[in-house]
């Protein structure tokens, strides 16, 4: 566990100084005016789980800082780091698995597998992360400027990269309609369904469903990113840009637990489908950010 720790603590710095490093490279280029920036996000989110049938959908947002240097008039680095946060629900009516096989009953001297199904299963995931991105800006070049008074013509960009999101304070909440244990003798290829003596049959907490609630340790989501949008220039060295987003997370990897050894009653405290599944997060939004420059940027 302290070796999974320490590797995650230095992905982290990492990060960091190769942030710091594009920004100490970038500042020193002259063609072309930098940005600092301040952003503000929005959208739709969404995990794709491809091994069950269900639904997913939620939403997050996210602000924070960043930086874009160029290396020509139309070509740039976008650099930042955002405080952002998800909420995200997912159902999948039916979750079963086979979780013990070659089990003994002792009373009939046969050997069974047990299999149990989770209905209705409800998670809501609700981290909070930073935001690391590294995206290249392509922009087309504008002579003129836009301002409130005229109507000439604003410039595009195109943004694409990657980004890191970092998950803390991973919580998540957990409900379940009903438990159901079924054995299959193979033997007699028969079922049994209904010995509740033997822990088989329907459960459901007295009506009242099984709860549960808690958090995962640190993660990482690497996602590919897309932004396009409209930059609109102002008089002065100010930079307003409007665009929209499409980012897809790749499978979290962190905090697995065997698929064999997830469902079943014992372990529903401890259940979340981010622990075992293949997780793909895709998320589309709109972006706002201002821009900031140091001098004049009439001609880019």
């Amino acid at each position: 566990m302290k070796k999974i720790i320490n590797q995650k603590r230095v992905s982290v710095v990492v990060l960091f100084l190769m942030f710091f490093a594009l920004s100490n490279q970038l500042l020193a280029q002259k063609t072309v005016p930098a940005e600092f920036n301040v952003h503000a996000a929005g959208a739709f989110s969404t995990y794709l789980q491809p091994a069950f049938e269900g639904s997913s959908v939620g939403y997050n947002g996210d602000f924070g800082l960043g930086f874009t240097g160029f290396f020509s008039r139309n070509v740039g680095i976008n650099i930042g780091l955002g405080l952002g946060f998800f909420n995200i629900k997912s159902t999948v009516t039916g979750l079963e698995t086979n979780i013990k096989h070659g089990l003994d009953d002792k009373v009939n001297n046969l050997k069974y597998d047990l299999y149990t199904t989770l209905s209705n299963y409800t998670e809501v995931h609700k981290p909070l992360f930073l935001n690391i991105p590294i995206m290249l800006v392509f922009q087309t070049q504008k002579d003129q400027q836009w301002s409130w008074k005229q109507s000439q013509r604003p410039s595009f960009y195109l943004i694409c990269g990657a980004k890191a999101l970092l998950l803390f304070n991973n919580k998540y909440e957990v409900s379940v309609d009903t438990i159901t244990n079924k054995a299959y003798y193979p033997a007699l290829n028969n079922w049994a369904t209904t010995q509740e003596f033997a822990g088989l049959g329907s459960f459901n907490n007295e009506g009242a469903g099984y709860k549960s609630s808690g958090k995962m340790e640190f993660g990482i989501i690497v996602a590919a990113a897309i932004e396009l949008g409209v930059k609109w220039r102002t008089e002065g060295s100010v930079a307003i840009y409007t665009g929209a987003f499409f980012d897809f997370g790749f499978p979290i990897k962190d905090n697995r637990t065997p698929y064999e050894e997830y469902i079943s009653e014992e372990k529903l405290k401890n259940a979340t489908l981010m622990k075992f599944a293949d997780t793909y997060l895709m998320t589309a939004g709109i972006r706002v950010r201002i821009a900031f420059s140091k001098r004049q940027t009439s001609r880019y």
